[in-house]
């Protein structure tokens, strides 16, 4: 989403012509309401942290990358991607993860959402996040990017540090996720948002400690919302500022909202809404903003091909084929890709698409 075309002078357009705005658009609607309040972010929550590393030292994102011990497998002629335009490359997760019947892939981001180069410790990086059906949290797959075909990864754990020193899983869906500077950002469906901080991921010298995973990757913050708005996926947009963009998921009904977050210089929310639209396109499992469109990803189920719906607010919308068991979605400006993976079992692909052939 690094792109100078202004979203808010698109979406006040349509709000001076409500004529323009349809059952068949992104409707823009009122932000009234819509906030986000900040809890942890402080010394106190990051005093835990600091406990934790007594026992586990600190680490990075390209410590994790050079222990990748996991390999993809090549994409091939992927039957989830049938009718898709313009694939541009990705990968299938190695036999284990691709059948995996209790961990669900969800979320994806990426370097290309944390820097404006892409690069981060030397690579280029995508991040996907899973939730478990077997009470064993919340986890995200450190992708080296720099060959997608040949790429290699390794899961990290996603944990709450305690006071005493200790942490608990992150009972999350994980349903979207956005790295942006320093912090990622995971979408905590009836609560908000939690933000972990990349500076401060943990290598475990006893995988044992942490149900086998060699680093952990502690919560510093959540930002809560307000009651009765759901947060499935967020994503970054730049279109107008830097900004997190989140959305509901109604499972076979239009009408879920999306909205826009502003982010300050710290890369932080500011706390208020700057838009919000409620959306043609039902069962949405992921949206962005880009060239002032918007544009979201909705499943169909298992086997069935999803839909990714382009357009301007309160414009007429444009339908494109999608995958099969289709979740989230991210822009990767260095590469003019947006990224998208699927998530059942036997079935699970991470691909990339031209921009440009999506209407943007």
């Amino acid at each position: 989403m690094r792109l100078r075309t202004t979203l808010l002078a698109a979406a006040g357009a349509a709000l001076l012509l409500p004529g323009a705005a349809n059952a068949a658009s992104f409707k823009p609607i009122s932000t009234s309401g819509l906030g986000l309040t900040k809890t942890g972010l402080d010394s106190a929550e990051y005093a835990k942290v600091s406990k934790l590393e007594t026992k586990y030292p600190r680490s990075s994102v390209g410590a994790v990358i050079a222990s990748a011990n996991r390999s993809v497998t090549p994409l091939g002629n992927a039957s989830e991607l049938k009718g898709v335009k313009d694939v541009k490359g990705g990968f299938r997760w190695n036999k284990g993860d691709n059948a995996v019947d209790y961990w669900w892939p969800q979320g994806i981001t990426g370097s290309a959402d944390a820097v404006p180069g892409g690069v981060v410790d030397g690579h280029r990086e995508l991040l996907v996040s899973w939730y478990s059906k077997n009470g064993k949290g919340a986890r995200v797959s450190f992708v080296n990017a720099d060959k997608l075909s040949s790429a290699k990864y390794r899961h990290v754990l996603l944990v709450e540090p305690k006071a005493n020193g200790n942490f608990g899983l992150v009972d999350s869906h994980a349903g979207g996720i956005a790295w942006v500077g320093n912090y990622l950002y995971v979408a905590q469906t009836h609560g908000g948002l939690r933000v972990f901080d990349m500076r401060r991921i943990l290598r475990v010298p006893d995988p044992d400690d942490a149900l086998g995973y060699a680093f952990i990757l502690p919560q510093v913050g959540l930002y809560k919302t307000e009651p009765g708005l759901r947060f499935s996926f967020v994503a970054l947009d730049r279109t107008n500022g830097p900004a997190l963009i989140t959305g509901e998921y109604k499972q076979g009904a239009a009408g879920g909202r999306i909205v826009r977050w502003p982010l300050g210089a710290d890369n932080l929310p500011t706390g208020k809404a700057q838009a919000a639209f409620s959306s043609p396109a039902g069962s949405m499992q992921g949206a962005l903003m880009l060239n002032g469109k918007v544009g979201s990803s909705s499943s169909a189920g298992k086997g069935k091909a999803g839909t990714f719906t382009t357009g301007l607010p309160g414009a007429n919308v444009t339908k494109h084929t999608w995958a099969a068991g289709v979740e989230d979605v991210s822009y990767a400006g260095t590469s003019k890709r947006i990224y998208s993976l699927t998530e059942y079992p036997g079935a699970r692909v991470v691909y990339g698409v031209g921009a440009a052939s999506l209407g943007f």
